[in-house]
């Protein structure tokens, strides 16, 4: 099988490939820019495979003028050009426990492979487009099948983020109505989810996130469910509700948010195990605070919080209060949000001061709002 070749106007790589053929050295595309040429969609990330050491390549580009970053380096790894091409050395795995993992130089594809996660992330490509697949994983791409390389239980031990790689791949290439590939399925089933703490809480963000960003996912997280990682990530969280904001993001065309799903999932800032921003943590409160506080109203929530965080609010009401949503809820945001409070500060002159000051401002705030953002100044400093 051959992809098409989408590298060969790209100056850069072609010079790339040249440079290592004439210095006797293989070099592949590998992974997931291969998978997606093979479903005909344009890649994004670019991957590149190699026999030549760190030592080798360090030496080409700096004869040749070319910049780099040591990025990975001891794994092997360089990233090199304008667009940080990530090149890594074929590598075997000689020691890997949990997410640590010690590595040595190998010299063929076939060795290179055997270390990687999925079939289908072992797909490689070389110059002409000649996709080499030493794992089966054309197969299994096109039978919709995430299937691990070799035995699913060593291959998760070796790193336990694959149990969440496992399920992201499958929400994305496998197939809804056949389930998730049964064998590493059932390895994750009896997989002891308290070794998941020597993960950081960086990547399980960065995987989370991006697992709660594909649609449509709820078949995916119905299988998770019955795992114990399931209920170390959500302790408290049902699939089902997260059905419940798939159907309602489709029928309002909302765009998903994974915060907004962490909240549906029962997930707050005190049980959560992702390493969240400051601002994601914040949010996340405010969801989860006014999706339960139904007194505060629509138009409220848009002035004080705006547009897309009422809307998420209004979603997560929906799916826990089985109600409806206002057929008239985006304008009503727009107009709410585009609002400026009249009164400032200076208006009330004197009379108050420090925290006195702020709940007289607040008290104005709450009147204004409820008529409507139509009563004017004037009457508002009359109520002072």
């Amino acid at each position: 099988m051959r992809i098409k070749r989408f590298w060969q106007n790209d100056q850069f790589l072609v010079g790339l490939f040249k440079l290592f053929r004439d210095a006797g050295f293989q070099l592949y595309f590998v992974g997931g820019c291969v998978r997606d040429c093979i479903l005909q969609r344009f890649p994004s990330d670019l991957d590149l495979a190699t026999d030549a050491t760190p030592t080798k390549m360090k030496e080409m580009f700096n004869r040749e003028k070319i910049g780099f970053k040591p990025i990975g380096i001891e794994f092997g790894s360089l990233m090199v050009g304008p667009n940080g091409v990530s090149i890594t050395t074929f590598r075997k795995d000689t020691k890997a426990y949990g997410r640590k993992v010690e590595v040595c130089f190998a010299t063929d594809l076939e060795t290179d492979s055997s270390r990687r996660d999925f079939t289908i992330n072992a797909l490689y490509a070389d110059y002409e487009g000649k996709v080499h697949d030493p794992r089966g994983g054309l197969k299994d791409l096109e039978k919709k099948r995430v299937r691990f390389i070799g035995n699913p239980v060593n291959r998760i031990n070796q790193d336990y983020l694959r149990i969440l790689r496992f399920f992201r791949f499958s929400a994305l290439y496998g197939d809804s109505e056949r389930g998730c590939d049964s064998e590493g399925l059932d390895a994750i089933r009896k997989f002891q989810a308290e070794k998941l703490e020597l993960l950081s809480g960086y990547r399980i963000r960065s995987e989370i996130f991006r697992i709660l960003s594909v649609r449509p996912l709820y078949w995916c997280l119905k299988e998770w469910e019955n795992t114990p990682s399931w209920h170390w990530h959500f302790p408290e969280g049902q699939a089902l509700k997260h059905e419940k904001l798939e159907q309602m993001e489709q029928a309002y065309q909302f765009e998903p948010n994974p915060i907004t799903s962490l909240a549906v999932l029962n997930i707050n800032t005190k049980n959560c195990k992702l390493d969240l921003t400051r601002v994601e943590r914040l949010k996340l409160d405010i969801l989860l605070q006014y999706s339960k506080d139904i007194e505060c109203s629509l138009e409220e929530l848009a002035y004080r919080f705006g547009k897309v965080t009422t809307e998420a609010i209004i979603l997560i009401r929906a799916i826990v209060g089985n109600e409806g949503i206002p057929s008239d809820f985006r304008s009503r945001i727009d107009f709410a949000a585009s609002q400026e409070f009249p009164v400032k500060a200076k208006d009330l002159g004197t009379r108050y001061e420090g925290k006195e000051l702020g709940d007289k401002l607040k008290e104005l705030q709450r009147v204004w709002i409820s008529s409507g953002f139509e009563i004017s100044k004037s009457a508002l400093l009359k109520l002072v």
